[in-house]
């Protein structure tokens, strides 16, 4: 595999997703977020994917995307909103807490 390749399965995917295809767009996006997990920024497959399963209430996807998603972009705000949101949505508050907690030392402008 290039490592172009998971660019490529990225830019379909994208492309799908903004000419309102999300279904076909999942498996570019999941073989691009296979190809390169690291890549972490707003447009990342691990993103796309956790609003993705937001989208269709699938909290357990979710949290997994935006868990791989902030193992590598650790300061993204709205990362840490979505999981707390999640969290409290599955029942645990501590968790939500936590994330919650984390969102306010990356932009305590915010509190």
């Amino acid at each position: 595999r290039s490592p172009t390749e998971g660019h490529v399965q990225l830019a379909a995917g994208r492309a799908l997703l903004e000419n309102r295809q999300p279904e076909p767009a999942r498996p570019f996006l999941r073989r691009a977020l296979a190809l390169f997990p690291e890549y972490a920024e707003g447009d990342s497959p691990s993103w796309l994917l956790a609003h993705l399963a937001l989208q269709d209430e699938d909290l357990e996807t979710a949290r997994g995307h935006l868990e791989t998603f902030l193992a590598f972009n650790e300061t993204h705000y709205d990362a840490h909103l979505h999981l707390a949101s999640v969290a409290r949505e599955l029942g645990d508050p501590t968790a939500a807490a936590r994330w919650l907690e984390r969102a306010l030392c990356i932009d305590p402008s915010e509190a």
